[in-house]
């Protein structure tokens, strides 16, 4: 194999799993064209702590030199990092130009640029960091929907990358089976997500949504293999728990608050169909990858100020007084999902009725071909020599 793209990739570890995914996704696939890959994971800070270092803090870092940096990095919590990657650099015998640092979201985004600077290597973050932008870093995978301005270090995604390889899939596939057997012929997933500013899933919802999906579990005799988010409310929680207890269609009920094993790269390797809650494009995102076209299921939106304003945004860019760049919450998301049905990779649910009759009438047959994580991997290592 001829050496393309960086020969170490470092990835910095926020503690949240929609982020790992993205950043582990496209280090597994450099690692396919011979980058060794190693993880650190960073400090999670709260509160002040974490305004101050990451908000306050940070803003110097975009124009800082290596001198700036390296103190940035030996204050506080992850005094320690600088030293841990420098050894292992001195391990590897590697000069600091042959390595990528990658992170995603905003709170790991100044560790990796810091480290970059202080070190000499290079920095990839996924996402657009709330107080850096992107512009300080030499490499920056931005979703579409951000609509950031054209540049030659920047690579739009369609939706998340993720890191649902067939090897992952294939030892989700088998442990799943090893803990919940199938019982039937046919295997329907359901990943649920929660709450968050934008969207929000209630017992009200589930009741009306898992009324109707028992329904036509018991018409098609399919098992359900269903698994929540950390975001996923208690009484939503509750309201599954009732429904779902002593259910002969139910095979397995996973609630993420209460077991740290996730069974999602399992249900998406064994599963014939997939459904997914509209408010995590990440979970849509990871089954498009797998090969499936999920079914997006419509949620609840939060009756505050925050949604009146993004809804009359939208309103105004459909009669032409607003440009769609601008649009942010829910309507930026819906119209990323809306991009993603248009490209054959999902179907949207227009109400919690009609995903029955998608059920029973669309193909599960992927037409396109997936893979954000693998396509970024390639941006970056053709890119890696210029």
């Amino acid at each position: 194999m001829i050496q393309k793209g960086p020969k170490l990739v470092v990835v910095l570890k926020d503690g949240i799993r929609g982020h790992e995914n993205q950043s582990l996704g496209v280090a597994y696939w450099l690692a396919a064209q011979g980058s060794r890959v190693a993880e650190f994971s960073l400090p999670v800070l709260k509160g002040l702590r974490r305004f101050l270092k990451l908000k306050v803090g940070s803003l110097a870092l975009a124009k800082g030199n290596e001198k700036l940096c390296r103190r940035w990095l030996s204050t506080g919590e992850a005094a320690g990092l600088l030293d841990e990657v420098e050894k292992l650099l001195t391990k590897e015998g590697l000069p600091a130009k042959e390595v990528l640092f990658i992170s995603a979201g905003s709170s790991a985004a100044p560790y990796c640029l810091a480290l970059a600077r202080a070190l000499g290597g290079r920095c990839c973050t996924i996402m657009t960091p709330s107080v850096l932008g992107i512009e300080p870093f030499d490499f920056a995978v931005v979703p579409e929907h951000d609509r950031p301005k054209a540049n030659d270090k920047v690579i739009l995604t369609f939706g998340a990358p993720n890191r649902m390889c067939p090897e992952v899939l294939e030892e989700g596939k088998k442990e799943l089976l090893k803990r919940f057997p199938p019982r039937g012929s046919k295997a329907w997933g359901v990943l649920l997500g929660g709450d968050d500013k934008n969207y929000r899933i209630s017992h009200l919802w589930v009741q009306e949504f898992m009324k109707e999906l028992l329904f036509h579990a018991e018409r098609e005799n399919a098992e359900l293999y269903i698994t929540t988010s950390r975001r996923t409310s208690r009484e939503a929680e509750e309201a599954l728990i009732k429904l779902c207890e002593g259910n002969e269609h139910v095979n397995m009920l996973l609630l993420a608050s209460r077991e740290t094993w996730s069974p999602v790269a399992g249900i998406l390797g064994l599963c014939d169909r997939i459904l997914c809650t509209e408010d995590s494009v990440s979970m849509i995102s990871e089954a498009a990858t797998s090969g499936h076209r999920p079914i997006v299921l419509p949620v609840e939106r939060p009756g505050s100020l925050r949604s009146v304003l993004a809804n009359s945004c939208l309103f105004l860019e459909r009669v032409g007084l607003f440009k769609g760049g601008l649009l942010w919450g829910a309507p930026r998301f819906s119209r990323m999902i809306r991009s993603l049905e248009e490209r054959g990779l999902c179907y949207v649910a227009s109400s919690l009725e009609d995903f029955g009759r998608l059920l029973l009438d669309c193909s599960e047959v992927k037409r396109v071909e997936f893979n954000e994580a693998k396509r970024v991997a390639e941006w970056i290592a053709e890119r890696w020599s210029s």
